[in-house]
C-alpha cells in the first residue's frame, strides 16, 4: 500500500537516490477520491489522511474512512443537484482564519466567486 503513488507516476531517481524527475501516468477517466482516498480507505481505515487545526489549538484528526465518506456526501448533494460524472464543477472553500483578517495578511481569493448554480 505504500507505493500507490507508483500506480501514478514514474520517478527517475539520480546515483544518491534523491529524485531527478517525476513524470504523472494516470489515465483520463483518474479520479483521486476513487483511486487514492477509498482505495486507501478500504486498506488503512483508521490511518490519518488530513489533520486540520486553528489559532484556538482546536484539532480534528480525519482518517481516510472519513474523507471517504464526507466526499461521498458531496457526491450526493452534487447528484441531487443533476451534476453528474463529466460536469466541471467550481467549488470555492472560503477560509476561516483569524490570520487571513489581519491588516499584513494577503486574500487569499476565497472571499467571492463567481456563482454559477447555488446548491
Amino acid at each position: 500500500m505504500s507505493s500507490i503513488y507508483q500506480r501514478f507516476c514514474t520517478e527517475i531517481k539520480d546515483e544518491n537516490g534523491g529524485l531527478k524527475k517525476l513524470t504523472l501516468n494516470y489515465p483520463d477517466n483518474f479520479n483521486f477520491g476513487y483511486d487514492v482516498v477509498d482505495e486507501y480507505a478500504a486498506v488503512s481505515p483508521d490511518k490519518r489522511a488530513m489533520v486540520w487545526c486553528n489559532v484556538e489549538n482546536e484539532e480534528h484528526i480525519f482518517t481516510f474512512l472519513d474523507v471517504k465518506r464526507y466526499s461521498n456526501k458531496m457526491a450526493n448533494v452534487f447528484r441531487e443537484y443533476g451534476i453528474g460524472r463529466g460536469d466541471r464543477v467550481m467549488l470555492c472553500i472560503l477560509y476561516t482564519s483569524d490570520a487571513a483578517d489581519e491588516e499584513d495578511s494577503g486574500d487569499l481569493g476565497g472571499r467571492a466567486c463567481v456563482e454559477k448554480k447555488s446548491i
